[in-house]
């Protein structure tokens, strides 16, 4: 396979109402990014640490399709790579909140439980 990365697909975040058909379809063929043993390894939510950049792992996840405001806005936040700047533990709780920066300088809070994987690009380790 080539090296071609989740954020290759991904267009120019605006408005759900002004992206083209062409458009939703590249940001939901991220959805299908297959870890790529040469460039990535796996990585447990607790073993997530700033510096990384990581991918959710599992395709249930990712948005598959665009095709409203909520999909979009889902496949924004899971379809691409993102580095982690924090990861903050809650006390009694399997919960992580990462706070992710995306490539093009958005950043989010993503709340997931700690076992769930990650796919990490080896080259951030």
């Amino acid at each position: 396979m080539s090296e071609v990365t989740a954020t290759e697909f991904v267009p120019t975040i605006k408005p759900f109402e002004s992206l083209s058909p062409d458009e939703a379809e590249a940001l939901a063929q991220a959805a299908h990014y297959a870890f790529e043993p040469k460039y990535d390894c796996l990585r447990p939510g607790s073993r997530l640490a700033p510096g990384m950049i990581a991918l959710i792992e599992g395709q249930g996840f990712r948005q598959p399709r665009v095709m409203n405001a909520y999909e979009y806005e889902r496949a924004l936040a899971n379809n691409r790579w993102a580095v982690v700047i924090e990861v903050i533990r809650h006390p009694d709780s399997d919960v992580l909140t990462f706070i992710t920066e995306y490539e093009d300088g958005t950043q989010r809070a993503r709340h997931f439980h700690s076992s769930s994987f990650w796919i990490v690009k080896k080259e951030s380790l």
